[in-house]
Parts: C-alpha cells; sequence; structure tokens
C-alpha cells in the first residue's frame, strides 16, 4: 500500500486575533471593562468580545477611537503588532490575513495567543526571582 504524504501542521495566527490581544492588554492596564470600549464604538459588548479575540473586524475608525480612550495611538498600536509580528515568525508561528480552516493550519487566538505573547515577559520575571 502506497503512502501518501501530507503536509506539515502549521500553527498560524491573524492579524486581527493580534490586534485583539494587544488591545486586551491595554484595556486590562488601564482597568476598563470591555463593556466601556463596546459602548464608545456603539457595539454590543458580545461583538466588542469577538473583536478582541480577532473573529470581528475592526475599522480603522474603530482603532482610532479605542486607541483614543485608552490614552494611546494608532501608530504605537501598529508597531506593537509589528513587534509581536516577528516575535511569532521568529517561533514559526504564521501570521496570515484570515483564517484559512484547513487540516494542516491549527490557529491560535485570544488567550492561548496572549500566553504565547507574553511569555517573554513572563520568562524575564522568573529569572529575577530566580536571581
Amino acid at each position: 500500500m502506497k503512502r501518501t504524504k501530507t503536509a506539515p501542521v502549521r500553527v498560524a495566527t491573524t492579524y486581527a486575533a493580534i490586534v485583539g490581544m494587544l488591545i486586551i492588554e491595554m484595556r486590562n492596564s488601564r482597568k476598563k471593562q470591555q463593556s466601556y470600549l463596546a459602548k464608545i464604538i456603539g457595539v454590543t459588548q458580545s461583538t466588542w468580545s469577538r473583536i478582541e479575540n480577532g473573529t470581528s473586524p475592526l475599522s480603522v475608525t474603530h482603532l482610532a477611537t479605542v486607541c483614543w480612550a485608552l490614552n494611546d495611538t494608532p501608530e504605537e498600536l501598529l508597531k506593537r503588532v509589528g513587534n509581536a509580528v516577528k516575535y511569532l515568525e521568529a517561533r514559526n508561528i504564521y501570521v496570515v490575513m484570515d483564517e484559512v480552516k484547513n487540516e494542516n493550519n491549527v490557529f491560535i487566538t485570544g488567550k492561548r495567543l496572549g500566553n504565547v505573547l507574553a511569555l517573554p515577559a513572563m520568562l524575564t520575571r522568573i529569572a529575577k526571582v530566580m536571581e
């Protein structure tokens, strides 16, 4: 019986998921609730949750409004997105525009993506405690 080769599994995420995770970090550091940002841009809390998880789109206007509400700028947020993309790609986690569902892609979003992005800071804190 002839064996068929299968493509390797790729771990991937989307730009929207990265933006959402970074907004979550900004929101949490400023002690704001999801409902606060949802109200500011005029969506329900459940819609805002999908935006933060990267499964619903965020317009440029809403991105700017959210940054303003969190005392940040779109430029700084997008700079952090670029840094996150470099970090993930250096670890062979592909960053794509949209989720393409197939048996070879495993997408990480939400808390799992947050855990991957938080790893360097966590390792730094552990190293300081160990000194």
